[in-house]
């Protein structure tokens, strides 16, 4: 399984926001950003006793302007040590996780303090009733994330461990998100890839 990288900085809102909460055009021109942002609402599924967090897992439900779906996301994380991906690729691939596992994108968030290797298995799913930006109820988000949870997330500790949690749980959130892309400009004549992060705007 071979991460791609996303490099994420938490930086001071006094350095890049104006009064209006939006990126200083100094910023937009530093980093190539465009005036046109999306929307995305976000909220996060677990126990009171945050049992699932506890165990790596992050189940989340996104609503992404624009679009019709909702998008679903199991997300298993491992710290890396020192620096040594290669040790926490290892060890996902003790845990069952390997090239085989074509559903599943494999990332490194390189933060200021740390690096997390994380593995995410993403689906889609529709409600109907919602319109917009709003997240399921809880009995719909539970119903979303149990009816699509994948087999390693569902089976992590036992049978039927992710899903019987998820019956369980509570809303964490939500959380709205402004998110741009930064331009990406071609190098040695060829466009690089589209970037796979987004540049967080604003959260609220």
């Amino acid at each position: 399984m071979v991460p791609n990288y996303e490099v994420n900085l938490l930086l001071n809102p006094s350095a890049v926001l104006g009064s209006d909460f939006k990126l200083t055009s100094s910023v937009k021109s530093a980093f190539g950003m465009p005036d046109s942002v999306t929307k995305m609402n976000v909220q996060f599924m677990d126990t009171n006793a945050k049992d699932i967090y506890n165990n790596g897992w992050s189940p989340r439900i996104r609503k992404t302007e624009g679009e019709n779906d909702f998008e679903l996301t199991y997300k298993k994380r491992y710290a890396v040590i020192g620096n040594d991906i290669n040790g926490a690729l290892t060890l996902a691939n003790q845990q069952g996780f390997d090239s085989g596992d074509t559903g599943y994108e494999a990332q490194v968030e390189w933060g200021y303090q740390k690096k997390t290797l994380s593995i995410t298995r993403p689906k889609t799913g529709t409600k109907s009733g919602y319109s917009g930006m709003v997240l399921p109820n809880l009995a719909d988000s539970r119903s979303l994330l149990i009816n699509n949870a994948p087999d390693k997330f569902n089976n992590w500790l036992y049978s039927g461990w992710g899903t019987s949690k998820l019956a369980s749980s509570r809303v964490y959130g939500p959380v709205l998100a402004v998110t741009a892309k930064p331009y990406c400009p071609p190098i040695d004549g060829v466009c690089c890839p589209k970037p796979d992060g987004q540049a967080v705007q604003s959260m609220v």
